[in-house]
């Protein structure tokens, strides 16, 4: 018909290499497929959609996790966190992974129980999600819905390192599968307390559980692994030596919440009642300052009112001086004048008793 479709080579050149690449394009797809047995369409709507929740901070109260090898002192930090930050007015939950929930302490139970050593890697890491997802669903995401700071020894980290760094799993699996598990919820603080696994293991006052009985070489990958996320995002983690006093941990990790807790309502009431004291302080002060300038304002005109009163009575006395002077000054030339004209008549009378 009236279609006509002109080519040149180079347009060849370009339908060639695309025909040469589509297979090899279905090659790189095949070996990097990391959902097998899910078709591509799938696939390709789960990456325009996000198959995985974005990971974000909750929009209110305020969310810490305590991580760190076995024997690092997360309890007791937890604890010294805990009553620092309602002594502050803020309410306060504490928890941990695994075992915070009815459910999770049964599969605490399965996890760390040293008679079920033998469970294979990948199960030990789905069981810490599933612990995690009914944690975060059942008892994280209500409190902190609530407005309140939940404290929780060990989150998402500690998979992370033990099974993706101690086990040598996919880290990024399994983060992948506990974003799924937790909705993306991350915390508004990590505090990392690193420590030397041989230092943390004299710390051991109990038998050891089944992680805590793996060889040294895991806790040393255990230990890489989380260096290395709080490496990743040190904006979120705060890194403290766990091997210093127990005391010095707590005043370092209180000095990072100070720049970014937020405040209690008793906190703000206090901040309030502070402000208003400070005005009533400022506006006492501008009035004893105006009463003392008033003050001395009328000393002032009360002195300069005595100083021209004084003026005016030295103007006085030197005119009257001067006046009693010309008065005295008057009567004595009159008084020689009554001398002079005396002894003018006495010399007048002498001569004419002489004439």
């Amino acid at each position: 018909g009236d279609l006509v479709f002109a080519h040149g080579g180079a347009a060849f050149t370009y339908m060639l290499a695309g025909a040469l690449l589509l297979p090899v394009a279905v090659l790189v797809l095949v070996r990097t497929d990391d959902r097998q047995g899910v078709p591509l369409r799938v696939d390709l709507r789960d990456a325009l959609r996000g198959a995985d929740p974005d990971e974000g901070l909750s929009e209110s109260g305020f969310f810490i996790a305590v991580e760190g090898g076995d024997g690092a002192g997360k309890s007791t930090q937890v604890e010294a966190l805990a009553q620092w930050i309602r002594d502050k007015g803020h309410e306060v939950v504490v928890t941990r992974e695994p075992g915070a929930t009815s459910i999770g302490q049964r599969l605490r139970s399965i996890l760390l129980d040293v008679s079920t050593a033998g469970i294979s890697h990948r199960s030990e890491a789905l069981l810490y999600a599933a612990d995690r997802a009914e944690h975060v669903d059942g008892l994280v995401r209500p409190a902190l819905e609530r407005g309140a700071v939940v404290i929780t020894d060990r989150y998402i980290d500690s998979s992370v390192a033990y099974q993706g760094g101690g086990r040598e799993l996919s880290p990024t699996e399994v983060a992948r599968i506990n974003r799924w598990a937790t909705g993306g919820l991350v915390p508004n603080l990590t505090v990392l307390l690193d420590i030397a696994p041989e230092t943390a293991r004299e710390r051991f006052t109990e038998a050891p559980d089944r992680l805590e009985s793996e060889p040294p070489e895991f806790h040393e990958r255990v230990r890489a692994g989380f260096l290395a996320l709080a490496a990743a995002d040190p904006g979120r983690y705060l890194v403290v030596d766990a091997g210093q006093d127990a005391a010095v941990v707590t005043t370092a990790v209180r000095h990072r919440l100070d720049q970014i807790l937020p405040l209690s309502e008793q906190e703000v009431r206090a901040q309030e009642e502070a402000r208003r004291q400070a005005e009533e302080e400022r506006k006492r002060r501008e009035a004893e300052e105006a009463a003392r300038k008033a003050e001395e304002e009328r000393q002032e005109r009360e002195r300069q009112e005595q100083l021209e009163r004084l003026r005016r009575e030295e103007e006085e006395r030197k005119r009257r001086e001067i006046e009693e002077a010309k008065r005295l000054e008057a009567e004595r030339e009159a008084e020689l004048a009554r001398q002079r004209a005396e002894e003018a008549r006495r010399q007048a009378e002498e001569e004419r008793k002489r004439r």
